[in-house]
């Protein structure tokens, strides 16, 4: 596992979330989380498209941190809500992939499609964060994506 300071969060992912923070909080509110997270360049910038990295899990996790404090009581919901708008953001960008697997899963039983998501969220996390320790877990018929070193939780 990288040292905490180490740890980065791939651009293509800090990207996606900060569109969805603006789609969510509007630009004015966006810059000013930016501001008082620090994260300046983030007003005037993307990151770009990319597996590459231009800020630490830290960044992010305060990023985020500063929405919660913020938002106050509404600062958890506003999180589930840049969480699904992100979520949004990257079924638009990938409208091929979506569609065939929007074919594949109509035939598949509720339970296969989650197993089958969840197995693709912990392959796709591993191949973006190969020093996280992510894995499922299935206990009493319920499956469980565990990741040791989230970045969100960090």
């Amino acid at each position: 596992m990288a040292n905490d300071h180490e740890m980065a969060v791939a651009n293509t992912h800090i990207r996606q979330t900060l569109l969805a923070i603006k789609q969510v909080l509007g630009g004015k509110g966006a810059n000013d989380i930016y501001q008082t997270a620090q994260l300046d360049t983030l007003q005037t910038s993307l990151p770009a498209d990319d597996m590459s990295h231009s800020i630490t899990a830290l960044e992010y996790a305060h990023l985020l941190q500063v929405i919660e404090a913020t938002y106050g009581k509404r600062g958890a919901r506003i999180l589930q809500r840049i969480g699904r708008a992100s979520f949004h953001i990257v079924l638009r960008e990938q409208p091929t992939l979506m569609t065939l697997a929007k074919t594949v899963m109509g035939i598949w039983s509720q339970e296969r499609r989650i197993q089958f998501m969840m197995e693709t969220i912990v392959e796709t996390q591993r191949k973006t964060y190969p020093h996280a320790e992510i894995w499922l877990e299935e206990k009493n018929g319920k499956l469980a994506y565990i990741e040791q070193n989230c970045l969100v939780c960090h």
